[in-house]
C-alpha cells in the first residue's frame, strides 16, 4: 500500500478527468494489505471502488500502539544501559 499522487480518469459517467493532481491511496492497492478497507473490486462494472476510513483508521492506530509500546520498551532499556 502506497501513497501515490494520481488523476482521476474518465469512468464511464460516474467520472470525468479534470487534471488535478491528487494524493491519497488507491482502493485495490489498499484492499490487498487491508482487505475490508475498500469496498467494491477493481474494475467493476458501473461501480467506483471506495476506501474504508473507518477500517484504515483502525489498523493505523493498532500500528501506532505497538509503536508506542515499543518506544517506551526502548526507552526503559535505554534508561538502564545509562544507569539513570
Amino acid at each position: 500500500m502506497l501513497f501515490r499522487s494520481y488523476e482521476i480518469a474518465d469512468y464511464q459517467d460516474l467520472f470525468k478527468s479534470d487534471g488535478v493532481q491528487r494524493e491519497g491511496f488507491i482502493a485495490h492497492e489498499v484492499q490487498e494489505v487491508i482487505p475490508s478497507g475498500a469496498d467494491g473490486e477493481k474494475d467493476e462494472d458501473n461501480r467506483i471502488q471506495s476506501l474504508r476510513l473507518d477500517a484504515i483508521l483502525s489498523v493505523v492506530v493498532k500500528a501506532m500502539q505497538e509503536q508506542q509500546a515499543q518506544i517506551e520498551t526502548l526507552q526503559t532499556e535505554l534508561a538502564v544501559l545509562k544507569g539513570v
